[in-house]
C-alpha cells in the first residue's frame, strides 16, 4: 500500500510559486501514512525538457527537509515565476520487492527517459522480462518493467494509449501510475483499481493521490480555493 500523488500546473497560469509549493508539500504530507520506508521526487523543468529526482530510504517528511529537494524545488519554482509551468511526481513506499537501501529500487523509476510512480504489485513480473527479452532488466523492482514495455511501444511506432494500454493488458497484479518524460511533452495516469483520484480545473491544473480522503482535505483546508490568488 504505497502512495502516490502529484501536481501539474500549465505554463502562464498565475499560479503563484508559494500556493504551489504549499498543494505540493500537503499533499506528500498526506500521503506518508501509505508508507514510510522510503520516499522520492520528481520534478521536470519544461524548459530544460530534463527531470529531476530525490529519493531515498527516508520517509516524505524528512525528503521534504532535505537540501538537494529544497534546491531542485526552489529552481522549479523560479521556473514557474516565469510562467513555464510545474510538474511534480511523488511516492511514499511501503516496500514489497526490492531492497528501500538500494537508491535504484525506490521510486520514482525512471527508464528511458519516462518517469514512472507506481502503487500495487505486478505479479507476473519475471514472466513479463522472459517474454520482452528484448529488454534489460536492471533493478529488482517490479514497476521498472512498465516504462521498459511502453518504450519499446513507443519506439515501435505506437502512441501513447497504445504503448501503455498493450503493457497494462499483459499485466498480471494491481496498478495506479503516473507517468512524465525527459522527450515528451505528454502524463498520464491510469489504474486497473481505482485507486487514483485527481481534481482539476480542466485548464489550470490537475492534482492527484492514492486516496480521495487527502484531496478532500485539500478542498476543506482551502489550498485549492482561490488557487491564484494570495
Amino acid at each position: 500500500m504505497c502512495g502516490i500523488f502529484g501536481l501539474i500546473v500549465k505554463p502562464n497560469s498565475q499560479i503563484t510559486p508559494k500556493r504551489v509549493k504549499s498543494i505540493l508539500f500537503e499533499i506528500a504530507l498526506l500521503s506518508e501514512s501509505r508508507g514510510k520506508d522510503s520516499s522520492g521526487i520528481a520534478i521536470k523543468s519544461n524548459k530544460r525538457q530534463s527531470i529531476d529526482i530525490v529519493k531515498g530510504d527516508i520517509p516524505i517528511s524528512t525528503l521534504l527537509k532535505g537540501k538537494s529537494l529544497k534546491s531542485i524545488v526552489n529552481n522549479a519554482f523560479e521556473e514557474c515565476k516565469r510562467g513555464e509551468g510545474f510538474t511534480a511526481l511523488g511516492h511514499a513506499r511501503l516496500v514489497t520487492n526490492g531492497s528501500q537501501l538500494q537508491e535504484v529500487n525506490n521510486q520514482p523509476v525512471i527508464k528511458d527517459d519516462i518517469v514512472l510512480i507506481h502503487n500495487g504489485i505486478i505479479v507476473n513480473v519475471d514472466e513479463l522480462w522472459e517474454k520482452n527479452n528484448d529488454l534489460k532488466r536492471e533493478y529488482l523492482i517490479d514497476t521498472e518493467v512498465l516504462p521498459a514495455m511502453i518504450r519499446k511501444g513507443l519506439n515501435s511506432g505506437e502512441n501513447l494509449l497504445m504503448a501503455s494500454d498493450k503493457a497494462y493488458q499483459s499485466v498480471k497484479g494491481t496498478f495506479s501510475v503516473a507517468i512524465v518524460f525527459a522527450d515528451r511533452d505528454e502524463f498520464m495516469l491510469s489504474t486497473n483499481n481505482g485507486s487514483l483520484y485527481y481534481i482539476s480545473d480542466n485548464s489550470t491544473f490537475l492534482v492527484f493521490a492514492s486516496e480521495e480522503f487527502y484531496l478532500k482535505r485539500l478542498l476543506n483546508n482551502n489550498s485549492l480555493k482561490k488557487i491564484s490568488s494570495e
